[in-house]
């Protein structure tokens, strides 16, 4: 795995506009490396501050710039995915347009078994568009039948976004 190389970029892009500090790129990835891990081996993230990994003032300017709430989880967690993740662009909307074609679902899921409450927003729901394109599926059709499917027999049914962080690689793979 590789570094996702947005990191540089915004590291490139923080000291370009604040003159006043200079964040060093592999102190930085050091930081970042124990904050990830550290969710694993919690004495990692004291490590950041304890054994002088970045200054402590500059530590709450990090946090800001490179961390964030999980609003589902509650946990902090980067901003920036640590590794660069293999994509498959443009996958999602192809998927969109194949549900679409088989006319047979709409904002609020299946048309036999309707929700409550929109649970897909096609091509304008870009937290389902992130998650899938990260997936990397080749065979689109499978993929439509697993979401139509899933929407046809299940309520209360989840979002899209939940359902491809959830159960939909298990039923895929079936």
């Amino acid at each position: 795995m590789k570094i996702n190389p947005a990191i540089r970029q915004k590291v490139e892009e923080i000291n370009e506009r604040n003159l006043d500090r200079y964040l060093e790129y592999p102190s930085i990835v050091h930081c970042l490396l124990l904050w990830e891990f550290g969710t694993q081996v919690p004495e990692l993230r004291e490590r950041i501050l304890s054994e002088g990994v970045v200054k402590v003032e500059d530590w709450d300017f990090l946090s800001v710039e490179f961390l964030t709430i999980d609003t589902v989880t509650g946990e902090t967690v980067l901003k920036i995915p640590l590794f660069d993740v293999p994509r498959k662009e443009g996958s999602y909307i192809a998927l969109c347009k194949l549900i679409e074609r088989a006319h047979c679902m709409d904002n609020r899921g299946h048309l036999n078994n309707p929700q409550d409450y929109e649970v897909f927003l096609g091509a304008k729901d870009r937290e389902s568009q992130d998650l899938f394109d990260r997936l990397c599926i080749e065979d689109l059709e499978k993929a439509r039948d697993v979401i139509i499917e899933f929407y046809q027999h299940t309520k209360p049914a989840k979002k899209l976004s939940n359902f491809l962080r959830g159960g939909f690689m298990v039923n895929y793979e079936q």
